[in-house]
C-alpha cells in the first residue's frame, strides 16, 4: 500500500476519542506489524517515509499499477499551488493497480461552508460531486462515501488501466478554492502551528472505514472471479 503523508496516531482530537485505540504512533509502525507492504511518502521525509513531492509527478515507473491500496488521509488538501492538485491525483490513479482502492479521508466543502468545519486548515476543499466526477472521468466505482467526524470519506475502485483524464480545467473546477488555509512542507510538519501545534491524524477514522469495506470489498472480489 501506498499512503500520502507520514502520518501520526492520535488516539483523541479535539476532545474525541477514536476507537479502537491503537498502540501505534504512526501509519508505517500500524501496517508493518500486520504484513502489509507499506510505502509512504511526505515532504518532510519522517517516520520512515520517503521525501517526495506530491505536487511533481512521481516519475517512478516501478511504481505504475504497483500498489493494491493507496491512502489519502487528510494529505492532498495540502498539495500547492492549485494546479498541482491535479497531478496529485494523477500520481494517485497512476501507481494504483486494476482493481486497486483508493481511499481518501479530505475536508469537504459541504461541511466547510454549513458548519465551518476545517476553516484555515487549507485551501482546497472536496465535494461529493467531485468524487463522482473521478469516477465518470477515469473509470472507477464509489464503493462508499459517508461524513465522519466532519470529514468526507470516500473508497474508489479503480476498474481499468484507463489514463487518467486529461482535461485540467474541468478537474480543476470541481475542486473549491479558499484562500487563508495553511501551507506547509509535510503533512506533519513540526513549524506549522495554529496557536498549538496541530499534528493531524485522521487513521482512526481511516480504520473505520477499511473495516467497514472489508466484507463489501470481499464479496464485490468473489463476484467478479465468478462472472
Amino acid at each position: 500500500m501506498l499512503e500520502l503523508g507520514n502520518q501520526d496516531i492520535l488516539n483523541s482530537f479535539w476532545g474525541k476519542t477514536f476507537a479502537p485505540k491503537l498502540s501505534e504512533k504512526d501509519g508505517k509502525q500500524y501496517y508493518s506489524r500486520r504484513a502489509v507492504e507499506h510505502t509512504s511518502i511526505d515532504l518532510n521525509g519522517r517516520d520512515g517515509a520517503l521525501k517526495i513531492d506530491l505536487s511533481r509527478p512521481f516519475n517512478r515507473p516501478e511504481w505504475r499499477g504497483h500498489f493494491d491500496v493507496v491512502t489519502n488521509s487528510g494529505t492532498s488538501e495540502h498539495v500547492e499551488p492549485h494546479e498541482a492538485q491535479f497531478t496529485c491525483f494523477q500520481n494517485v490513479h497512476e501507481v494504483t493497480k486494476n482493481s486497486g482502492l483508493m481511499i481518501h479521508i479530505v475536508p469537504g466543502v459541504q461541511e466547510l461552508r454549513g458548519s465551518g468545519y476545517w476553516k484555515y486548515h487549507c485551501n482546497n476543499y472536496y465535494s461529493t460531486e467531485f468524487f463522482r466526477m473521478l469516477c465518470r472521468s477515469n473509470d472507477y466505482r464509489l464503493l462508499e462515501q459517508k461524513v465522519m467526524d466532519e470529514l468526507l470519506c470516500v473508497c474508489l475502485l479503480k476498474l481499468s488501466d484507463r489514463p487518467f483524464m486529461d482535461d485540467r480545467r474541468k478537474f480543476l473546477s470541481h475542486v473549491a478554492r479558499e484562500h487563508g488555509g495553511a501551507v506547509y512542507k509535510g503533512i506533519n510538519d513540526g513549524q506549522f502551528n495554529l496557536g498549538q501545534r496541530l499534528a493531524f491524524n485522521f487513521l482512526g477514522v481511516a480504520h473505520a472505514v477499511r473495516t467497514n469495506l472489508k466484507n463489501r470489498f470481499s464479496r464485490l472480489s468473489w463476484r467478479s472471479r465468478s462472472e
